[in-house]
């Protein structure tokens, strides 16, 4: 994955954003990219976007909690937290359920 594809599906995503600027999916997904081009500020934002507009929506909580965790573990706990609310019993999160659980036991200590 090179940056030159990221920098390509940033830009779609903002054409999307901009006819549907309300969608949580496409602020998620646009944060993700932002994410991996390294501008965790603008990342942080489109996750606290994403949530506010969809307070259940739980792959965007969990990205949250990671953009936050370098600096606010704190604030990172309490969205690991709601993630694993959110996911309780889904199968398909399993894996990322034993992660985020993993993460919560070494922000609690």
């Amino acid at each position: 994955e090179g940056k030159g594809q990221h920098e390509k599906a940033k830009t779609e995503m903002l054409q999307s954003l901009a006819i549907r600027p309300n969608t949580p999916e496409i602020l998620n997904n646009l944060g993700t990219v932002y994410t991996k081009l390294g501008d965790k500020a603008n990342a942080l934002a489109l996750f606290e976007k994403a949530v506010t507009l969809r307070p259940n929506y739980a792959i965007a909580r969990y990205h949250l909690a990671e953009a936050y965790e370098p600096t606010n573990p704190k604030r990172a706990l309490s969205e690991y937290e709601t993630y694993l609310a959110l996911v309780e019993g889904i199968p398909d999160e399993a894996s990322r359920i034993a992660l985020v659980q993993q993460r919560v036991k070494a922000l609690k200590h």
